[in-house]
């Protein structure tokens, strides 16, 4: 049961930074949600995820990644996502 709400509230943080994400930068892909078995998110006892933000990599992601505005979206995004999840 923990594995089918860390897929929803995953897809909740997806959707949310997607959405807020969208509105000031309209190019961001969506990469979807995949389970992933890294021994912090299995032996979780209450629903986990790992959130990865950008790709430093990626020389754009990493420009927009400096910006304060661009972290604040994405933290404002997550947080709404877990406290609607968690109501």
């Amino acid at each position: 049961s923990q594995g089918r709400q860390s897929i929803a509230l995953a897809e909740s943080i997806q959707q949310s930074m997607l959405h807020d994400l969208g509105l000031l930068y309209p190019a961001v892909d969506d990469l979807g949600v995949h389970p992933a078995a890294f021994q912090v998110l299995v032996t979780a006892r209450m629903p986990a995820v790992l959130v990865e933000l950008s790709f430093i990599s990626n020389a754009m992601e990493e420009s927009r990644l400096r910006a304060d505005e661009y972290r604040d979206v994405l933290a404002s995004a997550i947080a709404r996502a877990v406290a609607a999840y968690g109501m």
